[in-house]
């Protein structure tokens, strides 16, 4: 029996170490833009922007990017540096020389 739940907490902090490593390998790793792809400085109005975009609603998608500064399409080339990535696909990059970060898919780089 001890023997069983001291190798079950060996396996879970080996899993932590692993998840920590490449956590820290990812953050610094440098990445591309790709042409076309919607951004935003939030997470929810990332969300927002695809739901609308995703229902075809083409005049509401234009407004969004017309009256909000806070989303938008990326350019393509951008260097960027990947700072968060979630398991539903979305990721936060910041543009390499900036301080600032946002929200956009994982597709969106290279």
């Amino acid at each position: 029996m001890f023997k069983l739940k001291s190798s079950i907490i060996i396996l879970v902090l080996v899993f932590i170490m692993s998840f920590v490593f490449i956590s820290g390998a990812i953050a610094g790793s440098g990445y591309v833009t790709k042409q076309g792809f919607l951004a935003a400085f939030t997470k929810p109005l990332l969300q927002r922007g695809l739901d609308i975009y995703r229902s075809g609603d083409a005049s509401a998608f234009n407004r969004l990017l017309k009256n909000n500064q806070l989303i938008f399409i990326m350019k393509a080339g951008l260097q960027v540096y990947l700072e968060e990535s979630t398991w539903s696909g979305y990721i936060r990059i910041r543009p390499a020389g900036e301080t600032w970060s946002v929200w956009t898919v994982r597709e969106a780089i290279h």
